[in-house]
């Protein structure tokens, strides 16, 4: 089985939400200005945040 026909539909919508939400958070970090000094690490975070998230659903769709 792969990793593309165990997603349902309502799986890939998710997960296109969530990585918007992501993009647009990695890229406001520099508009906000108490944050713009610590971007790097803002970004940081959310980058790993974000890999751990992507990990979890891809064990979560392939143990299904």
């Amino acid at each position: 089985m792969s990793l593309f026909s165990a997603v349902s539909a309502e799986d890939m919508q998710a997960a296109r939400i969530v990585t918007g939400l992501t993009m647009a958070a990695f890229i406001g970090i520099g508009f906000i200005r108490g944050l713009r000094e610590r971007a790097a690490l803002a970004r940081g975070v959310l980058l790993a945040v974000y890999l751990l998230a992507c990990a979890a659903f891809v064990g979560y769709v392939l143990l299904r």
